[in-house]
């Protein structure tokens, strides 16, 4: 059984979390004051929405960023005023019908391993995950990401840091997470975790889309994306694009 869907909510600096389940949704933030570039973000990540903003804005002077905390908004906002990029997971930006013009690497694959993180002792068999697809489109996702015959029963979120609740309140038995975020999960709680792999369960990595707009407005904007591998690649999980 998914979550009920929260009302919508515009966050600013300083503002109180929202409780689990409800969309983060930011407003556009400008770097410079001059004409700016305009760049979509819907990344799930281990860090505050917020937060995540800020750093793209400090990493990407004179371009247009906003963040987007629920597929469904970036979704939308894609098909309506196009940005000059996109920065999603390449599943995102597939499920959002855009086509994908430069994937992120690390360690020479644009793929990374998903596990499940699991409670010990918990008969629960529900599985958390982050919503990069669409509520319709993720039990599929899920279901061929694991190598399945049918779909689990889920619980969807809509970011990674809701994830530990449901193991915490035992609403899920297990959550589905990029391997790399395992450790710092672990450190951030006292229960008795442990990891489940399954044969083949890779997502793609960070990837990026270009409107493709006449003129220089796609070069400029590249050169300024070539900075994330080296400021922001812990958190995106990539090295290079490609």
């Amino acid at each position: 059984m998914f979550p009920l869907p929260c009302s919508r909510r515009t966050f600013l600096r300083g503002s109180a979390a929202a409780a689990v389940g409800c969309a983060f949704e930011f407003g556009t933030r400008r770097a410079g004051a001059r004409e700016s570039l305009s760049l979509f973000a819907f990344v799930p990540v281990l860090e505050r929405p917020q937060a995540f903003q800020d750093a793209l804005v400090l990493a990407l002077p004179g371009v247009e960023v906003t963040v987007f905390g629920r597929f469904v908004d970036f979704k939308s906002s894609m098909q309506g005023r196009a940005p000059d990029a996109a920065l999603a997971l390449g599943v995102s930006l597939e499920a959002a019908g855009v086509p994908i013009h430069l994937r992120g690497y690390a360690a020479g694959s644009a793929t990374e391993e998903y596990v499940v993180l699991a409670k010990q002792g918990s008969q629960n068999t529900t599985l958390g995950v982050t919503d990069v697809v669409g509520r319709t489109a993720l039990p599929a996702m899920v279901t061929r990401l694991l190598g399945l015959s049918e779909a689990p029963a889920l619980q969807r979120v809509l970011k990674p840091a809701d994830l530990l609740p449901l193991l915490q309140l035992d609403v899920a038995g297990g959550v589905i997470i990029p391997a790399r975020h395992v450790v710092a999960l672990r450190r951030t709680t006292e229960l008795s975790l442990y990891v489940r792999r399954y044969s083949g369960a890779q997502l793609s990595r960070a990837a990026l889309h270009f409107s493709q707009r006449p003129g220089t407005r796609e070069t400029l904007l590249r050169n300024s994306l070539e900075v994330l591998p080296r400021v922001m690649g812990s958190t995106l999980g990539i090295d290079q694009w490609k």
